[in-house]
């Protein structure tokens, strides 16, 4: 996870703790980033009308 720019060995520790996220691909799956991320993108669709 720490191959991720922007994430530290520490912050790939925490991921892990939290969330149980290891991989890139288990945090791209994790439903807590997936609702946030298309929550992000409603809003920006609303914002661009």
């Amino acid at each position: 996870m720490s191959a991720l720019a922007g994430v530290s060995d520490g912050d790939a520790a925490a991921l892990k703790q939290a969330f149980n996220v290891k991989t890139v691909g288990d945090l791209g799956r994790n439903k807590y980033f997936r609702t946030a991320q298309a929550l992000t993108l409603l809003a920006e669709s609303a914002g661009k009308k």
